[in-house]
C-alpha cells in the first residue's frame, strides 16, 4: 500500500461489499486507530504537535483545535478522538487532522535541508539534548520516526491491521 488515498479506495470497496453492521464497527475502529498511531508517531514527546491531533466528522476544521496540553495530552487527544469517531454513521467521512502551524513540515517531508546530517540537539529541551545530539533525525525531508508522514505511516499500518483481521 503506497499511500492513504489507495488505502481509502480499498476500504471503500469493503464498505460497498459488506452490510453496515460489519463495516461501521471496523470503520470506526480503523479511524480511531489511525488517529492514535498518527499521534504516537508525532516526533515529539510532548507539546503542540502531539497534542494537536483531532478528529471531526464530514468536514475538516480550519483552525488549531488542540484538545490537550502538556505531558498528559496524548490521553486527552485519544479520548476526544474516540468520542468523535463513535459518532460516525454510514456515509460519513472521518477527518483526522493536525492544524499545528508546523505539522505539514513533518507530514509532507518539507524539511530543508532534506538531509541535514547529525542533529546538534539544540531544538530539544536541555534535559533531553544528549538523547538527540549527534543522531540523524531528518532524512529525505521527513522525520525518521514517520518516514511517510504521520498519517501516511498510520494509514499503512492500519490497512495491514484491517486486511489481516486484527481490526
Amino acid at each position: 500500500m503506497k499511500d492513504v488515498a489507495q488505502w481509502a479506495r480499498a476500504f471503500q470497496k469493503v464498505a460497498d461489499e459488506y452490510p453496515e453492521k460489519v463495516y461501521m464497527p471496523t470503520f470506526r475502529k480503523a479511524g480511531f486507530k489511525i488517529a492514535a498511531i498518527a499521534a504516537e508517531l508525532s516526533p515529539v514527546n510532548y507539546g503542540n504537535l502531539r497534542n494537536g491531533w483531532h478528529v471531526s466528522i464530514n468536514s475538516p476544521t480550519r483552525f488549531d483545535n488542540k484538545v490537550a496540553s502538556g505531558r498528559g495530552g496524548l490521553s486527552a487527544v485519544m479520548e476526544s478522538a474516540s468520542r468523535q469517531v463513535n459518532t460516525a454513521k454510514m456515509g460519513d467521512t472521518i477527518w483526522i487532522q493536525n492544524n499545528t502551524e508546523y505539522a505539514g513540515q513533518y507530514e509532507f517531508g518539507l524539511f530543508e535541508p532534506a538531509n541535514p546530517g547529525p542533529s546538534s540537539g539544540m531544538h530539544a529541551p536541555e534535559e533531553w539534548r544528549s538523547e538527540k545530539e549527534g543522531k540523524i533525525l531528518i532524512s529525505q525531508g521527513y522525520s525518521i520516526s514517520a518516514p511517510r508522514g504521520m498519517l501516511g505511516d498510520a494509514g499503512v499500518i492500519v490497512y495491514g491491521m484491517v486486511i489481516s483481521g486484527r481490526i
